[in-house]
């Protein structure tokens, strides 16, 4: 059983992963947040701390959409990782 809120879509034809990206975009755009951000979660999670997640956060190219999202999750307000 998936817990509340979360989706399952076959994938297995190119028209049902076209859908589920569609899909992912959609959410994404609407709620402002990435969908199974593995860097993001395991920050939240504690299994990295600040200074490794922004290591993690230098992997990506300097202006990058993604990159740009994880900045953004290291500069919230609100309690973190030390």
């Amino acid at each position: 059983m998936l817990k509340r809120g979360s989706a399952w879509i076959d994938v297995g034809t190119p028209k049902s992963l076209m859908k589920a990206a569609r899909f992912v975009e959609e959410v994404e755009n609407m709620q402002s947040l990435k969908l199974s951000c593995l860097e993001e979660m395991t920050y939240r999670l504690g299994f990295v701390d600040r200074n490794q997640f922004t290591k993690n956060i230098e992997a990506y190219a300097k202006g990058s959409d993604y990159r740009a999202y994880l900045e953004s999750v290291l500069n919230e307000s609100g309690p973190h990782n030390s």
